[in-house]
């Protein structure tokens, strides 16, 4: 038994994460990596003892992987032009990068009612890959993935 055109999955249709920049819609993404929290750990021995004491230490969060994403007819046009931009520094080393709050909205079957959030302080995007080329695409280019360094986060939106 195989699969059927009637049965097939289109992945590449379903955009069920919203992104916002700023609180402006910035578009739409298939998928998304949140990032994963870190706590340093921190060890000393106390006078005497002959074993490690660990402590937590400070906060890491990794980055935030968005992956297929496209603007859409709601979308801002400033924050999807954000999304697409990867900065580095200036001459003088000031970074060009304006750090963002960036945050994820998962999206029902109805593309309208949210079922979670997350929401990334600090945000700038780091990483751009574009689409492959292809002889059978349309001239313009899907951004496959963007990856925005993030310096905190608030766990649920």
């Amino acid at each position: 038994m195989g699969v059927t055109a009637d049965t097939q999955v289109q992945p590449r249709t379903t955009f069920n994460y919203r992104i916002l920049v700023d609180g402006l819609n910035a578009g739409l993404a298939h998928s998304v990596q949140i990032p994963e929290k870190e706590i340093a750990k921190f060890t000393h021995a106390s006078g005497g003892q002959n074993y490690d004491t660990s402590h937590p230490g400070k906060i890491k969060w990794g980055d935030l992987v968005i992956e297929k994403a496209m603007p859409n007819e709601e979308s801002d046009p400033w924050a999807a032009a954000w999304m697409q931009e990867a900065r580095g520094i200036d001459g003088t080393g000031n970074p060009l990068a304006s750090r963002r709050i960036v945050t994820i909205e998962h999206l029902a079957d109805d593309g309208d009612t949210v079922i979670d959030s997350w929401s990334h302080n600090g945000c700038w995007v780091m990483k751009i890959a574009y689409s492959k080329n292809d002889a059978g695409q349309e001239a313009e280019k899907m951004v496959e993935t963007v990856t925005i360094s993030v310096d905190s986060a608030d766990e649920r939106g």
